[in-house]
């Protein structure tokens, strides 16, 4: 069933940049880019059984849904100067900025299937609306659920894969140099380069949230499936909920 299963992907992208330079060399460009990619499945590992693991189902197994890949970067924003200053000085700036990558939440072997970690998330209504084997963590559930907009939006149902997604992505370089004339052809340069300037202003600056790997977060495990509801029995791990990003 692996094997036939069509990893199908489309990608739009509209790209437009701009350019201004200036009479004394000084330049500045800036470029964005929207996109769009969807798949049946987002290849993130070699091999069937790891492919298979580590993409969540939306839709039977033998028949995905094609939704947003999970390598989708809807907006991707550049932007560079390099400016001269008098006593041969030279600073420069690189700015880039780009929307965090998808994610979706999943729990245990919900269906069954003997692989655990890629059956997404049931997004219950209520505490009437889920099984749990320590129903006094029902409150804590429920407000992970609230505190968040793509499981909040999405009560009552099975969750859309790749329907979250992580905080935007921004960095900012610079860099300040010196050119020193050694002679008439000779002549040296000396620098400052600045990678992730701010983070070196502020610690809670220039952070990048993501997460490594399948972009699927484990919420629930299964402890077992209740004959009468005829459907899984879920626990808060010992752990608790997985944490903000």
């Amino acid at each position: 069933i692996i094997a036939e299963i069509p990893a199908r992907k489309e990608v739009t992208a509209v790209s437009v940049s701009a350019t201004r330079r200036w009479s004394n060399g000084s330049i500045a460009q800036v470029g964005y880019q929207w996109s769009r990619a969807v798949d049946v499945l987002t290849l993130f590992n070699p091999g069937a059984p790891l492919m298979f693991q580590n993409n969540p189902i939306d839709g039977s197994i033998d028949a995905r849904r094609q939704t947003r890949s999970g390598v989708d970067v809807p907006h991707s924003l550049v932007a560079s100067a390099v400016s001269r200053l008098p006593f041969a000085m030279r600073a420069s700036f690189l700015l880039r900025a780009q929307s965090g990558l998808p994610y979706a939440y999943v729990v245990g072997d919900a269906n069954a299937d003997g692989v655990s970690g890629n059956d997404l998330f049931y997004v219950p209504r209520d505490s009437a609306d889920i099984l749990l084997a320590n129903p006094d963590r029902w409150g804590e559930i429920d407000r992970y659920i609230e505190s968040r907009a793509c499981l909040r939006e999405q009560r009552g149902r099975i969750m859309a894969r790749s329907s979250c997604r992580s905080p935007a992505v921004i960095t900012l370089d610079g860099r300040l140099a010196k050119t020193i004339s050694l002679g008439d052809i000779q002549r040296m340069e000396i620098g400052i380069d600045v990678f992730n300037l701010p983070n070196l202003l502020n610690h809670d600056w220039g952070r990048v949230r993501e997460l490594p790997g399948n972009q699927a977060v484990n919420l629930l495990s299964v402890s077992g499936w209740d004959v009468a509801a005829d459907r899984p029995r879920y626990e808060v791990r010992e752990t608790g909920l997985p944490p903000d990003k």
